[in-house]
């Protein structure tokens, strides 16, 4: 979790994100939580064929769904981030600067972390995925 997370305060020292990026974050991890489950109802439609005879395949099938199911978590956490800072938008004329400042960071670092994690989880699944499919 250090890597996201120091990712995620580099990137909002260099860029804090804006309602422009929340938009677009927001729209790809939707689309990307659509896939996810189609990957995940494919993966597990194609279980019993070959179950039998590997017995690294079982190992690498439950760690593909749980990491698939950890993705699904980290990017709806993600989505409720984003809606709560989109929500907020309308709300920095009435808070003070200060608090608008400190809240714009924390919002920053958490979307750009948790997009982060989402983008290297999704590089082991497609490794788990693609080793599912040689065995």
């Amino acid at each position: 979790m250090a890597t996201p997370i120091s990712f995620g305060i580099g990137l909002t020292l260099i860029s804090p994100i804006s309602t422009s990026v929340l938009e677009t974050v927001c729209t790809a991890i939707s689309i990307l939580l659509g896939l996810l489950f189609a990957t995940l109802g494919a993966i597990a439609s194609g279980n019993e064929k070959k179950k039998k005879g590997y017995p690294a395949y079982g190992t690498v099938f439950n760690e593909t769904i749980n990491t698939i199911l950890y993705l699904s978590c980290l990017s709806i956490t993600d989505l409720v981030v984003l809606f709560m800072g989109l929500a907020l938008v309308p709300l920095y004329r009435a808070l003070q600067q200060n608090c608008i400042a400190i809240l714009h960071f924390i919002g920053s670092v958490t979307v750009y972390s948790l997009t982060f994690s989402i983008f290297l989880n999704c590089l082991i699944v497609i490794k788990r995925i693609a080793r599912l499919l040689t065995i």
